[in-house]
């Protein structure tokens, strides 16, 4: 959603992130995510591909992009649940419908997951400056090591913005391919 300096600039820090050997780095978490949501499923119990793709998709970006471990997983699938829940197209085609109705309706439910989410991702971004960052290897610890040619980091405000927008890019996108896959394997 950048243009000009500020998009080269910012796809400048963020592009060594997403080549070659780092992604195939992640190809552990994508493997154990897949088998644990493969384990869970019954032989003769019908289920939604499309749902233990999103559910696959989801854990892995938790994982390799926000470097969510097991015991808070549980907690920040449930506020991206709600967030994406809350995203309807009339909210975002009909300004008319972004109306504080007393703390009720659509874009109220909006403003409040929005905000959850936001303040968790605050909160890990904090934590994770505080700590050591040496050897950690999802997205956002090399995003909070990576420089701009001036030597500043990324805000917090730009450290979120670049989360949820990995979020959005890559859960339901990746969620239909897989599906689509599967699809195909089962057909052939």
């Amino acid at each position: 959603l950048l243009v000009g300096d500020r998009h080269r600039a910012e796809r400048k820090l963020l592009n060594p992130h997403f080549h070659g050997d780092r992604m195939r780095a992640y190809g552990d978490a994508v493997a154990e995510t897949a088998e644990a949501q493969a384990a869970s499923w019954r032989l003769g119990e019908r289920s939604t591909v499309l749902d233990a793709t999103q559910a696959i998709s989801l854990e892995v970006i938790l994982r390799a992009v926000f470097g969510i471990g097991s015991d808070r997983i549980d907690a920040f699938r449930r506020a991206v649940l709600q967030f994406v829940g809350t995203l309807t197209p009339p909210l975002f085609f009909f300004r008319w419908l972004r109306r504080d109705l007393g703390g009720r309706g659509p874009w109220s439910d909006f403003l409040r997951a929005r905000a959850q989410l936001d303040a968790m991702l605050d909160a890990e971004i904090a934590r994770r400056r505080q700590g050591d960052l040496v050897g950690q290897h999802d997205i956002l610890s090399l995003l909070l090591q990576a420089r701009y040619e001036d030597g500043g980091a990324m805000s917090p405000a730009q450290l979120r913005d670049e989360l949820v927008t990995l979020l959005f890019a890559g859960h339901e996108t990746t969620a239909i391919a897989l599906a689509w896959a599967l699809y195909f394997l089962h057909r052939h």
